[in-house]
């Protein structure tokens, strides 16, 4: 993906999600802890002007919140 596809996303994304009521995602084990989706926790990764670079470790994903045009995904991983 192209870095200017993902900004339009992003950008699509933040018009949305100010509009949606997000709601409370529903698990169907109880051992999960559930938190509302809001849009405060939704935050940019600011940009650095140095070399450092961000990793990420799939440990498995669930979509949590799901459209034709976009998807939230819950990502479980153990340490």
């Amino acid at each position: 993906m192209s870095v200017e596809v993902a900004k339009k996303v992003i950008e699509n994304l933040d018009e949305k999600i100010e509009e949606e009521n997000l709601g409370v995602p529903f698990f169907g084990d109880p051992r999960y802890i559930v938190y509302p989706l809001t849009r405060d926790g939704f935050v940019p990764i600011p940009e650095r002007e140095n070399n450092r670079k961000i990793a990420f470790v799939d440990g498995g994903n669930q979509e949590i919140l799901g459209a034709p045009n976009f998807s939230i995904q819950l990502n479980r991983v153990y340490y």
